[in-house]
């Protein structure tokens, strides 16, 4: 799916953020508790995340652009 953060975000200690301006790939994080209830997902892409693990959101931080 395709998401846009409602607001920009930085992961803490490191150099990974998203930008309110742009849309990411994302994936459902089905490896986390509760997942389908609180809307989590992975957003893919995220800047300064050479590794792509995936920046977590729920489902008051974005808003879907495009689903699968």
């Amino acid at each position: 799916m395709r998401v846009q953060p409602l607001n920009g975000f930085r992961m803490l200690g490191t150099g990974i953020h998203v930008s309110k301006d742009k849309v990411y790939d994302a994936i459902h994080a089905t490896n986390q508790p509760d997942w389908k209830e609180r809307g989590l997902i992975f957003i893919q892409g995220a800047e300064g995340d050479s590794t792509d693990l995936g920046f977590l959101l729920d489902k008051t931080d974005y808003m879907v652009v495009k689903s699968q």
